[in-house]
């Protein structure tokens, strides 16, 4: 995915799906652009998940061997 701003007023669909800031009227008409916030979307929940287990097993209380 390149993360290129476009035409839509500066908007970036990797960073609109990071920040989850509203998005344009002429964005939302762009279906090339809304297919790219989809994926980008996506990703960046994925990515959210995966920080999250990571953070879980990294805070678990560590266990000794005997």
């Amino acid at each position: 995915m390149a993360a290129e701003r476009n035409e839509h007023d500066g908007v970036d669909a990797l960073m609109a799906a990071i920040t989850d800031e509203p998005l344009p009227d002429a964005a939302r008409a762009d279906a090339g652009f809304m297919a790219e916030h989809a994926t980008a979307t996506a990703e960046v929940a994925l990515l959210r998940e995966q920080l999250g287990i990571i953070g879980q097993a990294l805070s678990a209380p560590r266990h000794r061997n005997p």
